[in-house]
C-alpha cells in the first residue's frame, strides 16, 4: 500500500511538469500521496510490537506468580531505534479476553460509558488480533494485539472474573 502511494506520488509529480493540466493540484496530490505513504510505510512496515509478561519483582521471576505480581507490558521498535515500552498494566486488572471485533468495542462503550482503546499491531487488518479488556478502578481499557494462542492462552490464565459477576 505504501509503495503504491509512493508510486502515485511519483506520478502525479511527472505530470504536472506537463502542461496538460494546471500544475497546483497534482502537485498537492502528489505530496499527500507522498505523505500517506511514508506514514503507511513507517506505522505498519517498519513498526514492530513485543508482548511480553513480565514479573514486578524481578527477584521473583523463578517463583509461581499470581497476577498481582506480574504485568503485560508492550514495547513498541520502529526501525533500527531501541524498544519503547508502550504499555504496562498489572494482569490482575485483566477481566477478559476475545477476538477482536468492532462490536466488542461498540459493546464496551455501551456498558462503560468511555472506553480507553489501544491498538498495538503491526498490520492493518489480521485475523489473530485479540482485545484485552482491562478493569483499571472503574475505567475500561481495551488492549488490542496480535499474538498466538500460546501466549493468549498464557494471560489467559490470569484473567479475574470482577466482583460484580460473582
Amino acid at each position: 500500500m505504501s509503495g503504491l502511494l509512493l508510486l502515485l506520488s511519483i506520478v502525479s509529480f511527472m505530470f504536472s511538469g506537463i502542461d496538460v493540466m494546471p500544475t497546483l493540484p497534482l502537485q498537492l496530490i502528489s505530496l499527500v500521496c507522498a505523505v500517506a505513504g511514508v506514514y503507511v510505510a513507517t506505522r505498519y512496515i517498519f513498526t514492530s510490537f513485543t508482548y511480553s509478561i513480565e514479573a514486578k519483582n524481578r527477584g521473583a521471576l523463578s517463583q509461581a506468580l499470581s497476577a498481582e505480581d506480574v504485568d503485560f507490558c508492550v514495547a513498541k521498535t520502529q526501525g533500527s531505534r531501541p524498544p519503547v515500552t508502550e504499555c504496562r498494566l498489572s494482569l490482575d486488572k485483566l477481566t477478559r479476553i476475545e477476538p477482536y471485533a468492532d462490536s466488542l468495542i461498540s459493546g464496551l462503550r455501551q456498558k462503560h460509558g468511555k472506553v480507553a482503546l489501544y491498538h498495538y499491531t503491526a498490520s492493518m487488518i489480521s485475523p489473530k488480533r485479540h482485545a484485552l479488556v482491562f478493569d483499571d478502578r472503574g475505567e475500561c481499557i481495551c488492549i488490542v494485539i496480535e499474538a498466538d494462542e500460546r501466549f493468549i492462552n498464557t494471560l489467559s490464565s490470569y484473567i479475574r472474573i470482577p466482583d460484580a459477576e460473582i
